[in-house]
């Protein structure tokens, strides 16, 4: 019966351990997308026409839930770079995400033209 216990209090505490750990991750992983948009505002405020940083920028919003924010910053990279194909296929992901289902799929075959798929 010791035994059962002892046995029964490391699971536990592996189990926390395990649970405690993925918790950490995903705040570092915040933590890092929140320092990449301070970054990448300040390459864009230097090189406003960088629209690379733009989709950098809109790609971090969008994993942080900042949707209005993303689609803002995948369409400015488009505006800058016409056949930008990622940021026409992330700017899809995020109008999936938002139920938008119409602008999804124009971006997204926008993206697969671009491609050349």
């Amino acid at each position: 019966m010791f035994q059962k216990l002892v046995l029964s209090i490391m699971l536990l505490l592996l189990l926390c351990n395990t649970a405690c750990s993925q918790l950490n991750n995903k705040e570092q992983a915040k933590a890092d997308y929140q320092t990449q948009i301070i970054k990448l505002t300040k390459a864009i405020e230097s090189e406003p026409s960088n629209a690379k940083a733009y989709h950098d920028r809109g790609f971090a919003q969008y994993q942080l839930g900042n949707n209005q924010e993303a689609i803002a910053d995948f369409t400015r990279a488009i505006e800058i770079k016409p056949d930008y194909s990622e940021a026409y296929y992330n700017r899809g992901r995020v109008h999936y995400s938002l139920g938008n289902s119409q602008e999804s799929i124009e971006d997204i075959n926008k993206s697969y033209k671009l491609d050349g798929k």
